[in-house]
């Protein structure tokens, strides 16, 4: 996959695995990047970072459990750069504590955050790539807690990974063949 000149979205890209897209993804040349983050400051500051690299960049609060959010996340994207090429369902969230002590909101909130958000990313971004019948990509990043398991958080998190899977093999890449 070529980088250069192309237009990408990062979720939970204020800090950690997603910043680190995002810097990487400028320094390959990519042309522009959207942040989202729920931490506005942090995802500015990523944002900087980014063009001073040479890409342009904008910064966005994005709760991606709400799709709505992505939606306006998507709008705002497409309406700066024209599309969209890349897209990073990147945002992820965990929770230590042992399993039995873990409340059930915490349990939810997790799912929320590391299932849904992925799957209303790819549903709102990949449907607007396929409307527009260009080639894009769409990449789903887990820690290596999603990979290995292990903590008393880890189910969550690997249906999260067992989910980017499945999503990863259907919509990786999108292009205008996928219409037909």
């Amino acid at each position: 996959m070529k980088i250069e000149g192309t237009r990408a979205a990062v979720t939970g890209a204020a800090t950690g695995i997603g910043r680190g897209i995002a810097l990487a993804l400028a320094e390959k040349g990519a042309a522009f990047v959207a942040i989202a983050d729920l931490d506005l400051d942090a995802a500015e500051r990523t944002a900087t970072e980014v063009r001073a690299r040479g890409a342009k960049a904008i910064s966005a609060r994005v709760d991606v459990r709400h799709r709505a959010e992505l939606e306006k996340f998507a709008d705002l994207s497409w309406a700066q750069a024209g599309g969209i090429d890349l897209l990073f369902n990147n945002a992820g969230v965990a929770r230590v504590a042992r399993a039995f002590d873990i409340s059930d909101a915490d349990i939810e909130w997790l799912i929320q955050v590391n299932l849904m958000g992925v799957i209303h990313g790819t549903r709102v971004f990949g449907q607007r790539m396929l409307e527009a019948r260009t080639k894009g990509w769409i990449c789903n990043t887990a820690s290596e807690a999603g990979l290995h398991g292990g903590s008393p958080t880890s189910p969550p998190i690997r249906r999260r990974n067992m989910a980017s899977s499945a999503i990863r093999m259907r919509c990786a890449p999108i292009t205008a063949a996928s219409l037909e």
